[in-house]
């Protein structure tokens, strides 16, 4: 802690002697405390220091422990630029992103603990509409695994390291723009086996972009290891006018990843598996993604080795206030697996031949889903309201599917996977009481069905086990929200499900005060309340304190999905500050 007064004093000299210097900083701090035990103290502070072609940048974290993660004190992350007329340097953490992330998309996504960062060096030359980079440096991936022993829902586990080299050369010509990638990673790690080893992964790649008034258009197309491939393209064309709406635009989104084939017990399993995409792909998903509270608990997993699908949407004015959406996705695997006379898992084709649309087929893991929504302001502006619906139907794992011979001789096709489907309504309503008053209510419904699904040749239909203790589980989210902008606002959430899962009921549930206060309407044990106060000290400092109680689950960003743990019975407190 001393050395960081230290340098906070330097930097304040610093700045007062050069008046040409100019030093940004903000300050995130988390701090919660649960009867379940889910404590965190987790700070980070971000200091921006620029000069003339220089730029300076430094993160400092005080974790112990953090809402995710490990424990950590000290410096985190540190870059220094160099901006010229011809030169760009970067030396340091560097968090890039060419053509459009297939083959590189470096993030730091603290919710979910993914930290894909490259320290190392780069290099851009530029001159006139082309630049031509050169990247080195290493990563250290850490991810939690079930293959380890010590698996835990927040501490991760398991280490990679990636060496890695790359180059690439884009050019924009009129409405044109593009590149040539090439990344060369070697990564060093160990299997379950404790064997330490090292894995090349060679990528190479192109992309071009197209953008004009009346036509988008983007492709890009990425070879691995001369193995592996992935391809995406979106097309989207702006009308001014289109049926009702005006104006509109009409936009199709197609994905065909196939970096790996891999079999279902071993999907997930990077630790044993070196083949496939490695971190730094965080490629577009090509769905909806979705801000929903109910919704964003049930996103779709992107299995980014090996699904091919596309997205179709329309968007457009709707009357003079109103904005419209439709959606519709659609994904699956690239194949069929199945279990073979040695009852190890084998895939349908014989040869590695692309499939260019997603099946129908339930053993091909289809995913899809219809969203609508309407969203807009009355006349007056006082109202605001959002309407949404979503189907969607999920594949999520198959555990079987083989040929049976029974006892008189005659062949069965027995098969079982999970299945999770579930119909959505999402509404929030804001009614503006005055310019600075505003009240705010969310209403979500959802009517969800998980479970496995099994048949045989013999059975005239599939055979459906739910998860829950009912056929499907009922879900309401609740928020109600009363603001004064731009000083405070407060809000009160109540997430209630009417049946829950063996393995979250077998949990200890630690009820608050304000589920005991509403328990005449809900049902405790399924029931997770929370209130939440904000307030703004003058512009730059925000502070917000929580009691209560959330609901576990998987929380996801962008496809890459995570299980988060409940927050029972505690208060938490969050203060952003910039200066």
């Amino acid at each position: 802690m001393l050395s960081f007064i230290r340098y906070f004093i330097f930097l304040f000299i610093a700045t007062k002697i050069y008046s040409q210097v100019s030093v940004t900083s903000d300050l995130s701090s988390n701090y919660a405390n649960s009867q379940n035990d889910y404590n965190y103290f987790e700070n980070l502070m971000n200091i921006n220091v620029a000069s003339g072609n220089y730029m300076g940048w430094i993160e400092l974290e005080f974790s112990n422990p953090p809402i995710l993660g490990l424990d950590y004190k000290g410096i985190r992350k540190l870059r220094l630029d160099y901006i010229g007329d011809i030169t760009q340097l970067k030396i340091g953490d560097l968090y890039e992103y060419w053509g459009n992330g297939m083959i590189l998309n470096s993030v730091d996504d603290k919710s979910i603990d993914l930290d894909t960062g490259i320290r190392g060096a780069l290099l851009t030359l530029s001159r006139e509409q082309i630049d031509f980079s050169i990247l080195a440096g290493n990563q250290k991936i850490m991810r939690s695994s079930n293959q380890i022993s010590d698996y835990n829902e927040r501490i991760p586990n398991y280490k990679s390291d990636y060496n890695l080299y790359g180059s690439r050369l884009n050019f924009i010509y009129n409405n044109f723009s593009g590149g040539i990638h090439f990344i060369l990673a070697n990564q060093f790690d160990k299997n379950i086996n404790d064997v330490y080893k090292r894995n090349p992964h060679r990528l190479v790649g192109f992309n071009i972009d197209y953008f004009s008034e009346k036509l988008d258009l983007i492709f890009e197309y990425l070879s691995k290891d001369n193995n592996g491939s992935g391809l995406f393209a979106d097309l989207t064309v702006h009308k001014e006018k289109l049926i009702f709406l005006k104006p509109a635009s009409i936009g199709l989104t197609y994905k065909n990843y196939l970096f790996s084939f891999r079999s279902p017990n071993e999907r997930w399993d990077f630790v044993n598996n070196k083949i496939g995409i490695i971190p730094i792909q965080q490629m577009p998903t090509a769905f909806q993604l979705h801000s929903a509270y109910l919704l964003s608990r049930i996103t779709h997993v992107i299995d980014y080795n090996d699904e091919v699908g596309f997205n179709f949407n329309i968007k457009g004015k709707l009357f003079d206030n109103y904005e419209f959406l439709f959606s519709y996705s659609k994904s699956s695997r690239s194949d069929e697996w199945k279990v073979d006379d040695n009852y190890e898992w084998s895939k349908n084709k014989k040869n590695n031949s692309i499939t260019l649309t997603p099946s129908n087929n339930d053993l091909f893991n289809p995913f899809k889903e219809v969203y609508l929504e309407i969203d807009g302001f009355n006349n007056n502006g006082k109202h605001y309201y959002k309407f949404g619906f979503s189907s969607m139907r999920d594949i999520l794992e198959l555990y079987e599917n083989q040929k049976i011979i029974s006892h008189d001789a005659i062949t069965l096709n027995r098969y079982s996977y999970e299945l999770r489907s579930a119909h959505t309504f999402p509404i929030s309503y804001t009614y503006r009481l005055t310019d600075n008053h505003s009240v705010d209510f969310i209403f979500e419904y959802q009517s969800l069905k998980k479970g496995i699904v099994s048949n045989d040749d013999l059975q005239a239909k599939n055979l459906f086990s739910s998860n829950f203790s009912k056929p499907s589980q009922i879900n309401r989210f609740i928020n109600l929200g009363y603001s004064y902008s731009p000083k405070w606002s407060i809000n009160f959430s109540v997430d209630y499900a009417d049946t829950e899962e063996k393995i979250v009921l077998d949990g200890n549930r630690y009820n608050n005060l304000l589920e005991q206060l509403i328990s005449n309407f809900f049902n405790n044990e399924l029931t997770w309340a929370n209130l939440e106060i904000a307030y703004n000290f003058k512009q730059n400092y925000r502070l917000s304190v929580s009691y209560g109680s959330k609901r576990g689950g998987v929380y996801c960003s962008n496809g890459i999905c995570r299980y988060m743990q409940p927050f029972e019975n505690g208060f938490a407190i969050k203060m952003i500050s910039s200066f």
